[in-house]
């Protein structure tokens, strides 16, 4: 073919007599896509460029009949005079399109050049089964063969157009699956033992063993008959049904009922439908169902029932004997199938099929469902095309009545959904809430007006002055700048005569509305109500009003005009009315109202869009609806000044991948949006940045506190600010730094609204609980907690554990000898009165012992007498009993100390006892004491400081006493625990174990006489009475025995 002239100054085109060339300038930013079957060619690009070809009929009259241009310039379908193959690809700015002549015998066989299309042929020999994919030359797929002991699968990295030949001839052919794979090819799996393969020509062969079906183990193998090809989308195997007729069976009685149960141990998903003459019930899991259990029950209703294998579901294949309803049951995880020779007693609860548009304005069907579960493709076996199945989680949902469109079918399901493509590109896919089916990479071939025809009928029985807003826009004054558009409707307003004024203003309001400017709008509506102009009486007007409200973000007033006279029976209103309610609170229910509308939002003006777009994104990602935020995403996308738009587009692709569950992922986003210079978006993100952070343990609470810290004032927004100063005080908490959890709990109890204040208090209160209730203020120093108290001592008054925080205060304030400290908290609040018996009690036992370290033993005594009451608990009497007989042995009271505690062998009690025996000289009582104070010790441990010191205190009494043979024993029973320790010397000396040359008569002395070297009852008996807060349950006696 010779070379031709440039035309319209953009296509040129070459070529020889194989191959004709086109090269047409293409801006980068320039989408296209040329599709190819038959003896047609589509090609359309996302600009009206298509009238630059519109000479190239007569440019290549060999090879084009007949060019047809769409309106919008964007689109021409050109008629071939033969099948061509097609190659198109960019070169420096430019489209360049390959047009080859298809070999003419592979045209007529269906081997389409310009498709990834197969043709699998079978024929059957002696000793196997003979399988062949034959391709176009040049387009050989890339496949991998997976050979099983059962099975062959042949993996196809593309999903080709498959065709088949003879295929009805192999006696497997009802077990021969086709599903998808994850890399979105193509598998096919026969059920037999691979042989060999090979490649010969444009073919890829593979032999398989010719293994008999279970059932066919002694049937004689019939040879297959020749016949021609045949048609896999019209023709309908009869085989089965053949043999079915030829047995003898019993006639169906009427009202009969066949019960199927199928049990499982998780979570299933089930789709049920009708196919021709066959009921499918289809589970998303593998089962090895108990088929022969299943035939018997179905018996009855059914001439066969036959499970499909299948790698990743349970298959059950059902011939009913004449017409049955099905409906299906669950209890648990059993799903019950029941089929009916009359009708179904409950009826399926129809699913809405929708249509939405994409970020390209490409339609797609969405029908939404909270219970969407797995999705399932199978090849019908008696047709020989794919059924894809979307299986529900929850019982009855389907889909009522067949749907025809163009390029598929949805069938009657009684559960589920279920569907069969005429395109190979139709794919069903399943979100967080409802089925998606779409083609990939265009859109569906389907009326672009399709939901809006559906609600015409209801829209034209409403009075005619409620006009469609989203038809109600001046199409020409959107073409123009804003002041020129301004400037025309003022002018017509000032012209206009008295009686059409209002109608000239409306006109303004709408467009200001068309801008996003709600507040303009609602100061001509507002005026109009004022002047109580007679259109202000109309649905019309209230439904204006409704969207400059909501604009203007008063959505309270918003509900309130949508609810006006029969706006609520307007699909548009209830559209506008659910988007208000959203705006304030967005709700799962809500979400499900704008989905049913979504069709309506691609006819507003882009302000408008916009506008609905935040509030919708907010609401699908709020009711868990992936697909659906998406959706309103790429409307923000597709606006006219995207860029401005894009911190806000980040920041909602970032929830819509954290309500996903890919937190990280979202982190990834919401920098982007953090990063911008819009101040909401910005703050917005670098919280949720900080929030993730710290939830996936990223970033350590100080590091959280001050991003956070840094955010206070970047946003203004005061819901922002409560929901800010909120988080910062946990995390301040979850630092140990309560000062600042509580300041902060300060700040947002200022900025929060009366109703909220108490709550905030009650959560103040809780902080100061967990400090001196439960442990916290071990995070900090005991100077810390009283300044702590004393900053904030209006809220532990306010908490019903007031006196036991006043009582673990003091106690710590004991411990470190904050005495006067700990006797100002606790007197103040026993003189106030406000006490239990039981309260007053124990804090006149702290009371008694702060006396008691401060050596106040009369003042002790006294507050013990104030205190007491009768009928008190045991463990507070003893504790009462140890502190009244420490201050008696303080007054000189030996006998009377020892007469309280001569039937206790607690702790505190052998300490106090200890004391006494030691300092009045009573060394063989003080030995009977100290010895219960001594544990057994644990072989291969070494003793504890204190257990050391009881040890050398019992000897040292021991030898003042003259027990020898105790001391023997002792020192028989312990030198190996002082072996190797400091006290070795001094246990030696108190125990007689040196030689007699050794012995040091003075040393000896001295030791047993200088008794402060090792006893120190009164400390160690202060020590024991603060950790045990006064409590401690009686010594284990004769541990150690003399």
């Amino acid at each position: 073919m010779s070379c031709f002239d440039t035309f319209a100054q953009t296509a040129q085109y070459t070529g020889t007599a194989e191959e004709t060339i086109i090269t047409l300038p293409l801006a980068d930013n320039v989408d296209y896509t040329i599709e190819g079957k038959d003896r047609e060619l589509y090609l359309s690009f996302s600009r009206p460029l298509a009238d630059r070809l519109q000479d190239i009929a007569a440019k290549l009259p060999s090879l084009v009949a007949a060019a047809n241009i769409a309106n919008n310039q964007k689109s021409m379908l050109l008629t071939l005079k033969e099948p061509l193959s097609v190659q198109n690809f960019r070169n420096d700015g430019n489209l360049i399109i390959k047009l080859r002549k298809q070999d003419s015998e592979l045209a007529d066989r269906g081997i389409d050049s310009r498709l990834n299309r197969l043709l699998l042929n079978y024929g059957n020999h002696q000793d196997f089964s003979r399988f062949s994919f034959e391709f176009a030359p040049g387009r050989k797929p890339e496949y991998i063969v997976k050979a099983g002991p059962e099975t062959t699968t042949v993996s196809f990295k593309k999903r080709p157009d498959l065709k088949t030949s003879k295929l009805e001839n192999y006696g497997k052919a009802a077990y021969v699956l086709q599903q998808i794979n994850p890399e979105g090819g193509l598998d096919i799996i026969f059920p037999a033992k691979l042989k060999k393969s090979f490649e010969h020509e444009n073919k890829i062969v593979f032999d398989l063993e010719n293994s008999l079906l279970p059932q066919q183990q002694n049937t004689e193998i019939v040879p297959p008959v020749a016949t021609a090809p045949i048609n896999i989308r019209n023709q309908n195997l009869t085989r089965l049904q053949t043999a079915m007729t030829s047995a003898q069976v019993a006639p169906v009685q009427p009202n009969q009922v066949a019960s199927l149960s199928f049990s499982w141990n998780m979570p299933v998903g089930l789709s049920v439908f009708r196919r021709g003459n066959y009921i499918w019930v289809i589970f998303d899991h593998p089962q090895n169902l108990d088929i022969e259990s299943l035939r018997e029950a179905a018996a009855p209703v059914a001439d066969e029932v036959l499970q499909i294998p299948h790698p990743g579901a349970a298959i059950l294949r059902i011939l009913p004997k004449t017409k049955l309803n099905a409906s299906v049951r669950k209890e648990g995880l059993l799903w019950i199938v029941d089929l009916f020779t009359r009708d179904a007693p409950e009826e399926t609860k129809d699913l809405p099929v929708y249509t939405q548009y994409n970020v390209s304005n490409q339609p797609y069907l969405f029908i939404p469902s909270t219970a969407a579960g797995e999705v399932v493709s199978i090849i019908d076996p008696e047709v020989g095309d794919l059924i894809v199945t979307g299986t529900s989680t929850d019982i009855g949902l389907g889909i009522k009545d067949e749907y025809r469109y163009p390029e598929l079918t949805l069938l009657p399901t009684i559960q589920g959904v279920a569907l069969n493509a005429d395109a190979l590109d139709i794919a069903l896919s399943r979100g967080n809430t409802g089925y998606t089916i779409q083609a990939v990479r265009r859109g569906l071939n389907i009326s672009p007006d399709l939901d809006f025809l559906k609600h015409q009928e209801q829209l034209n029985q409403i009075d005619n002055r409620i006009a469609r807003l989203s038809a109600d826009f001046n199409k020409e004054l959107l073409g123009k700048t804003f002041a020129e558009a301004e400037d025309q409707l003022r002018q017509e307003i000032i012209k206009a005569e008295d009686e059409q004024k209002n109608n000239a203003k409306l006109e303004l309001a709408k467009y200001y509305i068309s801008q996003g400017l709600g507040t303009n709008a609602l100061n001509i509506l507002n005026k109009l109500i004022a002047d109580k102009a007679p259109e202000t009486e109309t649905e019309r007007f209230h439904g204006l009003l409704g969207v400059a409200n909501f604009l203007a973000g008063r959505y309270e007033q918003a509900l309130e005009n949508f609810s006006f006279g029969r706006l609520p029976e307007i699909n548009e209103a209830v559209f506008w009315r659910t988007l208000a309610a959203s705006a304030l609170e967005p709700t799962p229910e809500n979400n499900a109202v704008l989905i049913s509308y979504l069709n309506l939002v691609r006819n507003y003006p882009p302000e408008i869009r916009g506008a609905i777009a935040k509030v919708g994104a907010v609401t699908a990602i709020a009711a868990g609806d992936d697909i659906t935020a998406q959706s309103f995403i790429d409307i923000l996308k597709t606006m006219d000044t995207p860029r401005n738009l894009m911190p806000l587009v980040n920041y909602l692709t970032a929830e819509k991948i954290l309500m996903q569950g890919y937190p990280r992922n979202a982190i990834q986003e919401y920098r982007k949006a953090a990063n911008s210079n819009d101040l909401k978006y910005s703050s917005l993100a670098r919280k949720k940045i900080a929030d993730l952070e710290i939830r996936l343990n990223v970033i350590p609470p100080a590091k959280a506190i001050r991003e956070l810290e840094g955010l206070r004032f970047a946003w203004g927004e005061i819901e922002f600010k409560k929901q800010l100063l909120s988080d910062l005080s946990d995390l301040y908490v979850r630092n140990f730094d309560y000062y600042q959890a509580l300041r902060t709990l300060q700040n947002l109890e200022k900025i929060s609204p009366a109703a909220d204040k108490p709550k905030i208090e009650r959560r103040m209160v809780k902080l100061i609980e967990d400090i001196y209730l439960n442990n916290q203020a071990d995070n900090l120093s005991a100077l810390k907690s009283l300044a702590l108290y004393q900053d904030y001592n209006w809220l532990p008054p306010k908490s019903r554990h007031y006196n036991a925080i006043i009582q673990k205060l003091a106690d710590r304030l004991v411990a470190v000898d904050l005495l006067d400290r700990a006797y100002e908290l606790l007197d103040s609040r026993l003189r106030t009165g406000e006490l239990t018996a039981l309260e007053k009690a124990t804090f006149g036992s702290r009371l008694a012992l702060i006396q008691l370290f401060n050596g106040q033993n009369h003042e002790a005594l006294d507050i013990l007498d104030r205190t007491e009451t009768p009928g008190l608990p045991k463990t507070i009497e003893l504790q009462r009993r140890i502190v009244r007989a420490k201050a008696l042995s303080g007054t000189g009271n030996e006998a009377q100390a020892l007469e309280l505690l001569k039937d206790d062998y607690s702790k505190n009690a052998l300490l106090l006892k200890s004391e006494i025996f030691w300092n009045g000289n009573m060394w063989g009582d003080a030995a009977d004491a100290i010895k219960y104070l001594i544990e057994k010790p644990t072989p291969g441990q070494p003793l504890s400081e204190e257990q050391i010191n009881y040890i050398l205190d019992w000897a040292t009494a021991l030898k003042k006493a003259g027990r020898e043979t105790v001391i023997v024993r002792l020192r028989n029973k312990f030198m190996p625990y002082f072996k190797d320790t400091k006290y070795y010397s001094a246990f030696s000396v108190l125990t007689d174990t040196l030689e007699n040359d050794q012995i040091n008569i003075r040393v000896i002395d001295k030791a047993i006489n200088d008794i402060e070297t090792f006893s120190d009852f009164a400390k160690i008996y202060n020590k024991s009475l603060l950790k045990s807060n006064l409590t401690e349950a009686p010594a284990v006696q004769n541990n150690v025995r003399q």
